[in-house]
C-alpha cells in the first residue's frame, strides 16, 4: 500500500535522526518524536509501544535539565519548553488514556509557570517568544481542570 510505504519511510528517517533530538518542546523535541511513534503503533496495530514509553521517560528526564544558558534559539524561552512539557503530559494521560501519574510533575511546573507568567503579564510581555502564551494556554487548560486551581495558584485577574 503507498500509504504503509510513506509511513515506513518517515519512520525509518526519524530513526536514523531521532538521536539528534533532544529538546523538550512540542513539536520538535522528544514530545513530538513520541507521540509519532505513538501513533506509528496505533497505526500498524503494533502492541509494542516501548519507544513510546521510552521516550516519555527521556522527557521527564530531559526536563530536569533545561539550562536556560544552553537552550537551542536565543528566542526561546524556559516558560515555553516547561508549558509545551506540561501540555504534552496532560495530552498523553487525558486523549491518549496512557496510565502515567503526572499530578505532581504538573504540580511542579505551576509553581514555576506562575510566577513566570504574572511577571509577564505585569510587564505586558506578550511576544510569541517570551512564553506568556504557552504558559497561560498550560494554566487555562490546568484550570478547566480543576475549578480550585485558580485560588491554589493564586492566580490573578489582569486588566
Amino acid at each position: 500500500m503507498k500509504n504503509d510505504l510513506l509511513i515506513n519511510n518517515i519512520k525509518t528517517k526519524i530513526t536514523a535522526h531521532q538521536k539528534n533530538v533532544d529538546d523538550t518542546s512540542f513539536y520538535g523535541g522528544l514530545p513530538g518524536l513520541a507521540l509519532f511513534y505513538y501513533y506509528y503503533y496505533l497505526y500498524t496495530n503494533n502492541s509494542n509501544n516501548k519507544i513510546f514509553l521510552n521516550l516519555i521517560e527521556s522527557n521527564i528526564h530531559n526536563i530536569s535539565k533545561i539550562n536556560t544558558n544552553n537552550l537551542k534559539y536565543k528566542t526561546d524561552s524556559i516558560d515555553y519548553h516547561l508549558a509545551s512539557f506540561g501540555r504534552f503530559l496532560i495530552f498523553i494521560k487525558y486523549k491518549l488514556k496512557v496510565n502515567i501519574e503526572i499530578e505532581n510533575i504538573l504540580n511542579q511546573l505551576d509553581s514555576l509557570l506562575v510566577p513566570l507568567l504574572h511577571h509577564k503579564l505585569k510587564n505586558k510581555d506578550f511576544d510569541l517568544n517570551s512564553g506568556a502564551l504557552a504558559s497561560g494556554n498550560y494554566l487555562a487548560y490546568r484550570i478547566m481542570q480543576n475549578d480550585n486551581l485558580y485560588e491554589e495558584k493564586k492566580i490573578r485577574k489582569y486588566s
